[in-house]
């Protein structure tokens, strides 16, 4: 019927914000960079408490100093990571033959999400590396030159704001994102690729809502690997079934079979549990009301397949519930696809050229 609760949802949070919600909203939009400084910090204490005193005990102090508004922090809750990009490389930098003098290298703006730049993997959580480190690690293995816009510390889509019914100050923070994003991509020149779909779909939304694009492309992480880095990687498909989380976002932006196909590529067996639509993470609510959470995913355990030991999606906040509700780790897609793959080898027949922008 073309009906969004979500959107009106937020239409109805924004009817209630007065000026001193507004006032904290355009603060945080300002301030994104000491924010989210704010929110390592917290993390790191939550990890150390979790560490020192145990998670039952952390969960009773945060509910009781939050006054009941954050009930529930799942065992699945990520450790603080502070992202600094390195610096750009010519080509890959694990396969020195990719980067013969011969070969220019096509170029890729990389734009790390908040969440991605704060939160990494939960403690208990095998994998370690984190999120923009893997993706950096993969562009550069598929033979592409990395950059990063300028100021990304402070870069935010304005997600969190339009959630809490502020959409002004939310426009405001994409709005000077795609501009950092225009300047990074030599004005739309070179595509630009964000790491979380839900992020990548607010970018989306707002340049198709009037924001001037300028020739922007602006390329989810799942269109990223499927179209572009999949091609050049040898891969080696894993024998260990995995199961796969289709975000909200990934199926609004028609990306649902995209991501299918790029775990299909690198696992033999990928399971997609049929009872599982929405996490019900929904951003906080997964601290918040974590009732939502349970009962959105009460079905995922079953759905498992034996063997299986990591589940694979494209959100960060979804991955937190997903892995306290399933019982095993949920990471990027981009874990999986790094996991199976090795430089593509050099072509000993045909010589090297330059190889076009894409």
């Amino acid at each position: 019927m073309g009906i969004e609760t979500g959107l009106l949802v937020k239409s109805l949070r924004g009817q209630r914000r007065g000026a001193v919600a507004r006032g904290v909203g355009g603060f945080v939009a300002g301030h994104t960079a000491g924010v989210l400084a704010a929110a390592r910090t917290g993390l790191r204490l939550a990890d150390l408490a979790r560490r020192v005193a145990g998670p039952a005990v952390v969960e009773t102090a945060a509910r009781v100093l939050t006054g009941g508004h954050i009930p529930a922090l799942p065992d699945s809750l990520p450790r603080a990571i502070d992202f600094t990009p390195p610096e750009a490389a010519e080509g890959p930098a694990d396969a020195p033959e990719l980067a013969a003098p011969t070969v220019v290298a096509p170029t890729v703006v990389y734009v790390p999400s908040c969440v991605s730049r704060s939160m990494g993997p939960a403690a208990g959580d095998p994998q370690d590396t984190p999120l923009p480190q893997t993706v950096d690690a993969l562009m550069r293995k598929a033979g592409f030159r990395v950059v990063y816009p300028d100021g990304l510390a402070a870069q935010c889509c304005g997600m969190p704001l339009e959630s809490k019914g502020l959409p002004e100050q939310a426009d405001a923070m994409a709005d000077a994102m795609i501009a950092a994003l225009r300047a990074a991509s030599d004005g739309g020149r070179h595509p630009v690729v964000m790491d979380t779909s839900p992020c990548a779909l607010r970018l989306k939304k707002r340049l198709a809502g009037g924001m001037a694009d300028g020739g922007l492309r602006l390329l989810d992480v799942a269109e990223f690997l499927h179209d572009h880095a999949l091609p050049r990687l040898d891969i080696v498909k894993s024998r260990e079934p995995v199961v796969l989380h289709l975000t909200c976002s990934t199926r609004r932006m028609g990306l649902d079979g995209t991501l299918k196909a790029v775990a299909q590529a690198c696992a033999e067996t990928v399971v997609v549990p049929e009872d599982v639509g929405c996490c019900g993470f929904a951003g906080d609510k997964g601290f918040t009301t974590p009732e939502l959470n349970a009962h959105a995913l009460r079905h995922l355990a079953k759905d498992i397949p034996e063997g299986c030991s990591a589940g694979y999606s494209t959100s960060r906040t979804c991955e937190i519930g997903l892995s306290h509700h399933a019982g095993l780790p949920y990471r990027s897609i981009v874990y999986l696809v790094d996991a199976c793959s090795r430089p593509k080898a050099a072509d000993p027949v045909r010589p090297r050229r330059p190889e076009p922008a894409f």
